[in-house]
């Protein structure tokens, strides 16, 4: 195989041991613990190479010259053993020597080489010798049997197999510290079988067909012959066994079928797609969480002021998964995009694309790889019947007047649809098969369906997605969390959340300083803001006054200011103050609620968690902070479902308005009482940014796996995938119910994972703190914990058998029961290695 990609897990080498027995007993126990171990692999030979998902596998195979120095030191990091590929048997012809060549390799455009030739192997141990200076850990070594369709008699492909042989052994006297993963080689084994980590080989159920370039079922016949070859390898040799089949992309649920019957064998399987460039499918799957969003730089002058950031980017975000933006304009990627993006939603308010970007032609052929695509507001280009066609729909001319023929549960979210012919696309489902939401006729009975889902995605079509009313107000017509998970055929799966930590809402509190306050109220309010406001067990962080703008007694404040322990200054390259969509209705919409944040030329620019930072501004000055406008807002963004942390914003100036400030204060107790987690900015900033990185996985028996989670340690989880089974998850410490979901929380576990059950935990977990989580293990039947916070500590724990006792600061304490929990409360900021006691489970 050439251009080949999978990763395999290998046991530690053996040294010798001086006596006999002794060596050849621990031989069979160490044969005996790789074969009960199966190392998670997988093959990656696209570029960019996707460093974050491929954190999830024991080994990984890689063309080297497609991972950066920086990526590869990243999987190291994480304990990932990175094969580079080597090809042993072919090359390209310009690579060698025309006499070392003994034949040629049409499907895959490659010359066949004679291992025995002496610059083929100069050529090869000084590649070796290269990548392992590069801080490989190993070699993937390929085409160690091309000779044999080259060679024609039997004694030429012996001699052949000998001098292969030989150059392995050679690889392994040069660099005896590389792990060498071998792609078959049947015909060598007898003499280097013993140097290789594992064995790996193609098409044992489905495969490729180079020469014809297609798909291929892998016959009977073929197929037994492979298993027994690799069952008599496994059973000799006592290393991982690796099966690569190929299917394409579109058939993901092909893929995992053909990963459990590897599996079921007692094999390695990785399942992708020909040229090992898209994320496949192994004893790990890894479930993609980023959503490709797709504008027109000529239709806004920036992204900020985008429809798809300002109003797709939170559902998006709600639904666990992160924005990739993309400016249709500078070009459309080429790379695959299965296996890596959860779907691509659209959003233009025009059709003028110009024809030579080729998007059309670029988006069904994403729809053939089995990406699913969602379209907002219009389609972008003039659509073809064509590729209607493709779609599943037929377009009519709308006939006036139209009338409300159906609609479902997805519509209505905010707004109720108002009937609007005007820029409508009169298309509507000819294949039967989609989900119709709203389907409107008009004067001649036709058919008009512009809200819709189907198998390659669904379509939300202008003017039934939102209403914009009175001074450009929005409100959703469609309800863009069902939509969107239907749209992009979202799966049940855990959520990762940046809103709530140890079933705590987070809370962030931003003062903003710009400008200078004036010179005779300044004593005034230093006084109100440090006694009034920051004395209160929050974390605040604040935007001091630039320097230039400062007076003596403003520069008194700011002093004073940062001497609280409770106070941070802001970092504006980690935080946004200004931004967002300013409304002022009566009833809140959820288009005024912006997203996580932007990306910047920083990496990522965080938004604070308010209302909005322009609105939350100009809002004070309109309404002083009445307090049941202010908890209306923040309502919105928890329930009915929790979007954003809990985030005020208030500018230092509030101190010189009295009755602003007791309102202000109000609010914040009132947040406080709702049992927030206070988090300064840079805190929350730092679990936004995990949120963008951090990837997710589930192997073949159910366990989710969770990578990158440094700050943030929440996931939101479907009642529906049941309780955390504590037993075999790793790093469980709480567990929230909130509507329709349960917030899990992780401890400072590098790896953790949940596998789930029907039934709830039979022992102590974290039900709610108002503290950050320093620790929380067993220690026998108690457990030991660590909490910090910004005011005293107040708990929860459930799960418990019994009542708990908690022995911290030199004192044990019982708790008070509510509700079947224990709550404990402290005086202290932090617990200390505190100790919980709950009896004998």
């Amino acid at each position: 195989m050439n251009e080949f990609s999978v990763g395999i897990g290998a046991e530690a080498a053996v040294s010798r041991c001086s006596c006999w027995l002794a060596f050849f007993i621990f031989g069979l126990l160490l044969a005996r613990s790789a074969q009960a171990r199966k190392p998670a692999v997988a093959f990656f030979y696209g570029k960019p190479v996707p460093v974050a998902d491929l954190r999830h596998f024991d080994w990984v195979v890689v063309q080297p010259d497609n991972l950066d120095p920086e990526g590869l030191a990243e999987l190291n990091r994480a304990r990932v053993e990175v094969f580079a590929y080597l090809s042993m048997g072919e090359a390209a012809a310009h690579d060698v020597e025309p006499g070392s060549v003994v034949g040629s390799n049409p499907g895959w455009n490659s010359v066949i080489v004679n291992p025995a030739a002496a610059s083929w192997r100069e050529q090869i141990l000084a590649r070796a010798d290269s990548l392992a200076e590069r801080g490989y850990r190993g070699l993937f070594l390929d085409t160690l049997d091309s000779y044999v369709a080259a060679l024609p008699g039997a004694q030429a492909r012996r001699a052949a197999a000998v001098a292969m042989g030989r150059l392995v052994a050679a690889l392994h006297e040069r660099h005896p510290e590389l792990r060498l993963f071998f792609n078959r080689g049947f015909e060598i084994l007898g003499e280097v079988g013993d140097l290789a980590s594992a064995v790996a080989a193609e098409s044992l159920f489905f495969g490729w067909d180079a020469v014809r370039k297609e798909y291929v079922e892998v016959s009977e016949a073929d197929r037994k012959w492979l298993t027994a070859q690799l069952r008599g390898v496994k059973e000799r040799y006592g290393i991982p066994i690796v099966v690569i089949d190929y299917v394409p992309t579109a058939r993901r649920h092909a893929g995992r079928v053909a990963a459990r019957r590897i599996n079921a064998l007692g094999f390695t399987p990785w399942v992708s797609n020909a040229s090992l460039d898209a994320l496949g499918v192994g004893s790990v799957e890894v479930i993609p969480r980023r959503v490709l969003l797709l504008y027109d730089g000529a239709e806004t002058p920036s992204l900020e002021q985008s429809p798809i950031h300002r109003l797709a980017a939170l559902p998006i975000e709600y639904l666990g998964c992160a924005a990739d933006y993309l400016d249709i304009r500078r070009g459309l990627p080429r790379e695959p995009l299965a296996g890596r993006y959860a779907g691509i939603v659209t959003w233009f308010t025009d059709d003028e694309l110009p024809d030579e970007l080729g998007y059309p032609r670029w988006l069904a052929e994403q729809m053939d790889a089995g990406i699913r695509v969602a379209i907002l507001g219009r389609p972008g280009f003039p659509v073809s019947k064509s590729f209607l066609a493709r779609l599943g729909l037929a377009a009519t001319v709308p006939a006036r007047p139209l009338r409300l023929a159906e609609r479902d549960d997805l519509i209505g979210f905010e707004a109720a649809p108002q009937l609007r012919s005007r820029a409508l696309l009169g298309w509507h489902d000819a294949s039967g098969t989609a989900s119709v939401h709203l389907r409107l006729e008009d004067a001649r009975g036709q058919s008009i369906d512009p809200v819709l889902t189907t198998a390659w995605g669904g379509l939300a079509l202008d003017p039934y997605v939102i209403d914009v009313g009175y001074e450009g107000r929005t409100r959703w017509i469609v309800d863009p969390f069902s939509f969107l998970e239907q749209a992009l055929g979202l799966e049940a799966a855990p959520a990762l959340d940046f809103t709530t930590e140890n079933g705590a809402p987070l809370l962030v509190v931003v003062a903003d300083g710009a400008g200078s306050l004036p010179a005779s109220d300044a004593a005034i309010s230093a006084h109100a803001l440090l006694e009034d406001v920051l004395s209160a067990p929050i974390a605040a962080t604040v935007n001091a006054p630039a320097p230039a703008a400062r007076d003596r007694e403003s520069d008194s404040l700011a002093r004073a200011l940062f001497t609280r322990s409770n106070v941070e200054p802001a970092d504006l390259n980690l935080i946004r103050l200004t931004g967002g969509n300013p409304q002022f209705a009566a009833e809140p919409s959820l288009s005024e609620l912006s997203p996580s944040g932007i990306p910047s030329d920083a990496g990522f620019q965080v938004y604070l968690p308010a209302w909005n930072q322009t609105g939350a501004a100009k809002w004070w000055e309109a309404r002083r902070f009445d307090m049941d406008h202010l908890v209306a807002l923040v309502e919105r963004a928890q329930t009915p479902r929790r979007l954003k942390a809990i985030g005020f914003y208030f500018q230092l100036a509030i101190a010189t308005r009295p009755a602003a400030l007791r309102s202000f204060r109000a609010a914040l107790h009132w947040a406080l009482d709702r049992g927030g987690l206070p988090l300064w900015a840079s805190e929350y900033a730092a679990r936004v940014r995990d949120f963008q990185s951090a990837s997710l996985a589930v192997t073949l028996d159910g366990t989710w796996q969770f990578r990158g989670l440094d700050h943030l340690r929440t996931v939101r989880v479907p009642r529906s995938l049941g309780w955390p089974d504590l037993a075999r998850s790793q790093g469980v410490a709480a567990i929230a119910e909130e509507g329709e979901f349960r917030y899990v929380s992780f401890t400072s576990e590098e790896q953790p994972s949940l596998v789930f059950s029907d039934e709830p935990p039979r022992r102590p977990y974290l039900a709610w703190t108002n503290a950050t989580l320093q620790r929380w293990s067993e220690d026998g039947d108690d457990i030991v914990l660590r909490l910090r916070g910004h005011g005293p500590i107040r708990f929860a724990v459930g799960g418990a058998p019994g009542t708990c006792t908690l022995s911290a600061h030199g004192r044990r304490m019982r708790p008070t029961r509510v509700d079947g929990r224990d709550i404990f409360s402290l005086e202290h900021r932090d617990s200390g290695d505190a100790r919980l006691e709950c009896g004998h489970r």
